[in-house]
């Protein structure tokens, strides 16, 4: 069965500081492609992870054609817990983004210790290496490196039926 979809498009926040959020994307690597405004009021903001695919941020309280909370918090029925980016080295993430100034950490727990290198790293239960930033607003951002035995690889060799 073919997949009806080509990609993971955008991910869509809800932002209390639009320039806190930018700073912090940006330190995370993210790139400004656009910004959308309403009557010249800037509104909506696209910043891009990688070809073809971005991060939307919306700050709350502004002008915009669409309805906004007025302040971003967890709501009861809201479910994703967090998104993930992917890297091809995990060592050089880890001392990019703190070279950055970022705070990282082995898992989205508030009393998570501290990834100050790869030693630190958690090795998850689908065998990747992965560790976690959290943004401005307090969403968990896992940072994650596939290995030879990740499960989602091992999938996409199944699933493509690849040798």
């Amino acid at each position: 069965m073919s997949s009806l979809f080509k990609n993971f498009f955008h991910i869509c926040l809800f932002v209390n500081d639009i320039e806190a959020s930018l700073d912090f994307y940006e330190k995370l690597g993210c790139e400004r492609a656009f910004v959308m405004d309403n009557e010249g009021e800037p509104w909506n903001y696209y910043l891009r992870i990688c070809k073809g695919q971005y991060v939307e941020l919306q700050p709350v309280k502004a002008p915009n054609p669409h309805p906004h909370p007025e302040t971003c918090k967890y709501y009861e029925d809201q479910t994703v817990m967090h998104f993930s980016f992917e890297t091809d080295n995990i060592a050089e993430a880890i001392e990019t983004l703190r070279s950055r100034g970022l705070n990282l950490y082995r898992n989205p727990e508030p009393d998570a210790p501290e990834v100050k290198s790869v030693d630190d790293v958690n090795h998850s239960e689908d065998n990747c290496l992965s560790f976690w930033v959290k943004d401005p607003d307090g969403n968990p951002i896992e940072i994650m490196e596939q290995t030879q035995y990740s499960l989602q690889r091992l999938s996409e060799i199944r699933l493509d039926g690849e040798a």
